[in-house]
C-alpha cells in the first residue's frame, strides 16, 4: 500500500445507521489503515465533539472552522492562469417540479443562474447525470409518441423512474458542462436502450460521458478531454443499479473492479490526471462507509489524481492524500447539485474547484476549494426552485440557508480550503 497522509476532513463523524454514536475512526483505521485527522481542532473526535443524528440537532462542536461566505464568484478560479481550472458538482437529480419550471421557461440554466459566469469560465465542468435522456420511452417501458419538452409524468417522469427531455442536455453545454457521468442508479430507467439514446444525445449535444456504452460496443467507461496540454482521463463506475444490467452495458464499481483498477493504472501511465467519479455509499449519510474507504484508496493507488463520487444526495468528507510527492483527492460525496429532496441536508450543496498545475515534472493538484452553495426548494411553488451560492445576501434573508452553511462547515471543515 502506498503511504500517504489521509485526512478525514469531517467535524460531524458519528451517527450510524441507527443513531447510535461511536467513534468510527477506530473501524475505518482497523480496516483500511490509515491515520486520520479532524482538521477543525487538529484530532481525532471523541463522540461527544461529532454526534449529529439529525440536521437540525445542534451539534456539540467545540471547534467549528469559520469560513466566509461567497462574495465574488469570479475570484474562485485559479490564483495561476497557467493552471487547468476543473468545475465539479454533484447529482443533477430531475425530480418532477425541477423539470416543471425548465420546462415552463423553456431554460433549464434557470435552476442555477448565479452559478453561469464561474461555470463558463471553467476548462472543464464535471457534472453526475442521474437520469436517462430517452425520447418516445415511458415509464412502462413502452414504446410512445414523443409529447415534446413537457412533465407528463408519463414519458418525461420523476422519481422513481426518471426521464428528461434532450433539451436539458442542450442547456447543460451552454452552461459550461463539459464532461459527465451517466454510471448511476438510474441509469437504466428506461432500460438498456435508454441508456443508449441518453448516449446518442450526449454526443448530439457535444457533452463528454462516461461510465456506459452502447450494447456490444467495446467496454471503455472512460474519456479524455484536454485543456491547456493537459490530457485528463476520466473515468466512471456504480456500485448501485436500481434495475439490472442484463447488457452490461453501466461499469459497475463491484462487478468490474478488476478491470476499473487495471484501466486505471494504464490511463495514468498515458495521460498527465486521472479523475475517477464513483457512484456509491448510502443515501442520506454524512460519512462514507468502509467499502467507499477501501474502493477510494485503491482507485488513488492505481493512479487516480481524484476520486469524487456522487449518490448519498448529502455532502461527505474531503480527504487530501499525499503519494510520490503529489498530493491527490477523494470527495466522497457532493451532495446534490440540483433537486427536490426534502431534507434542509440535501439542500446543502457545492461546488469543488480543483487547479491543475503543470509546473512541476508531473502534473498536480495545485490548489482547491469549495464554494458552498444552497438548494432553495422550501416554498412549494416550482419556479422558486434555484441552486445558489451561499452569499452574506442569502444567510441573511433566509435562516435555513443559514442552518445549510453551517450543515456544510460541519460536515467539511478545514476542507474548504486546500
Amino acid at each position: 500500500m502506498v503511504h500517504f497522509i489521509a485526512v478525514l476532513l469531517v467535524s460531524a463523524l458519528g451517527a450510524d445507521l441507527n443513531g447510535i454514536s461511536h467513534d468510527p475512526s477506530e473501524e475505518i483505521s482497523e480496516k483500511i489503515g490509515l491515520e486520520y485527522q479532524l482538521l477543525s481542532d487538529g484530532s481525532i473526535p471523541t463522540p461527544q465533539h461529532k454526534r449529529v443524528d439529525t440536521f437540525h440537532q445542534k451539534t456539540t462542536i467545540q471547534k467549528r472552522p469559520s469560513y466566509p461566505p461567497v462574495k465574488d464568484l469570479s475570484k474562485s478560479t485559479c490564483s495561476s492562469p497557467e493552471d487547468v481550472s476543473l468545475g465539479f458538482v454533484g447529482d443533477l437529480l430531475m425530480h418532477g417540479p425541477v423539470q416543471e419550471k425548465g420546462y415552463r421557461l423553456r431554460d433549464f440554466k434557470s435552476l442555477w443562474p448565479k452559478w453561469l459566469p464561474l461555470f463558463r469560465s471553467l476548462d472543464i465542468l464535471y457534472g453526475n447525470l442521474e437520469l436517462p435522456v430517452a425520447p418516445g420511452i415511458s415509464k412502462a417501458m413502452t414504446f410512445q409518441k414523443d409529447p415534446g419538452p413537457i412533465f407528463d409524468n408519463f414519458v418525461y417522469s420523476g422519481y422513481p423512474l426518471f426521464n428528461i427531455h434532450p433539451i436539458f442536455l442542450d442547456h447543460l453545454a451552454e452552461s459550461g458542462f463539459k464532461v459527465l457521468s451517466t454510471a448511476n442508479n438510474h441509469a437504466l430507467d428506461r432500460g438498456t436502450i435508454g441508456v443508449e439514446r441518453t448516449i446518442d444525445h450526449l454526443i448530439n449535444s457535444r457533452i463528454s460521458f462516461i461510465g456506459t456504452r452502447y450494447r456490444n460496443a467495446p467496454w471503455e467507461p472512460f474519456t479524455i478531454t484536454r485543456a491547456k496540454s493537459v490530457q485528463i482521463a476520466w473515468v466512471a463506475c456504480t456500485s448501485i443499479l436500481n434495475i439490472p444490467d442484463r447488457d452490461h452495458v453501466v461499469a459497475h464499481c463491484d462487478r468490474d473492479r478488476l478491470q476499473l483498477l487495471a484501466l486505471i493504472a494504464e490511463l495514468s501511465k498515458k495521460y498527465e490526471a486521472v479523475i475517477v467519479t464513483p457512484h456509491w455509499g448510502q443515501e442520506n449519510q454524512d460519512l462514507p462507509t468502509a467499502e467507499q474507504l477501501h474502493l477510494a484508496h485503491q482507485f488513488i493507488e492505481a493512479g487516480a489524481l481524484a476520486v469524487v463520487g456522487a449518490h448519498p444526495h448529502v455532502l461527505q468528507p474531503i480527504e487530501r492524500v499525499i503519494t510520490d510527492k503529489r498530493q491527490r483527492l477523494i470527495a466522497y460525496s457532493l451532495g446534490n447539485f440540483i433537486a427536490n429532496n426534502p431534507r434542509l441536508k440535501q439542500k446543502a450543496s457545492m461546488v469543488l474547484m480543483i487547479c491543475l498545475s503543470t509546473k512541476g515534472s508531473k502534473v498536480s493538484i495545485a490548489e482547491g476549494r469549495v464554494i458552498p452553495a444552497y438548494i432553495r426548494n422550501r416554498t412549494g411553488n416550482v419556479m422558486d426552485i434555484e441552486n445558489m451560492p451561499i452569499d452574506e445576501d442569502v444567510l441573511n434573508r433566509d435562516p435555513w440557508a443559514r442552518e445549510v452553511y453551517d450543515h456544510i462547515l460541519t460536515i467539511l471543515g478545514k476542507t474548504m480550503n486546500f
